[in-house]
């Protein structure tokens, strides 16, 4: 087995009370905090050459409504080289509504294609976007992990 491949199963619990929400994290991974924006990377920050990362995004998004974030998260990816999308679906996360969709893209850098797993929610006046991604050769190494952390997730009251 390779080991900058293994996954982490153990979890600690990430409090992020600026931006109003709780997660579980792999205890073991990295965290990278700049105001609204917090990326979480797997120890090495690699499997198989490339990232593996998650990242959540909080937005005040007042009169808004889920379904007009979603289609405009949708569509600022949908024009990335090699997007191609794998599944779309109404899911709920803690009680809350949210859109899930798992696609395909080129990072136009290195020219690898990532794998991405993006979640929106929105409760009251504020959204978040969770992001997972990593090689698509990795996914299934880490699958498990990102379901934990996209499933754990809860808006603070």
């Amino acid at each position: 087995s390779n080991v900058a491949c293994s996954s982490t199963t153990e979890f600690v619990t990430y409090n992020d009370s600026p931006n109003g929400y709780s997660m579980s994290i792999p205890d073991s991974w990295d965290i990278v905090s700049w105001g609204e924006t917090v990326t979480f990377y797997s120890p090495s920050s690699q499997c198989l050459g490339g990232d593996v990362i998650a990242d959540v995004i909080a937005k005040d998004s007042q009169h808004l409504r889920l379904q007009t974030l979603y289609n405009a998260y949708k569509g600022s990816v949908e024009d990335v080289e090699g997007f191609t999308l794998i599944s779309e679906d109404e899911i709920t996360i803690g009680g809350i509504p949210a859109m899930k969709f798992m696609y395909m893209y080129t990072d136009g850098s290195t020219g690898d294609t990532y794998q991405d797993l993006a979640c929106l929610l929105l409760q009251g006046n504020t959204s978040w976007s969770l992001s997972f991604w990593c090689l698509p050769e990795c996914w299934d190494t880490y699958e498990d992990t990102f379901d934990t952390m996209l499933n754990s997730f809860h808006v603070l009251d």
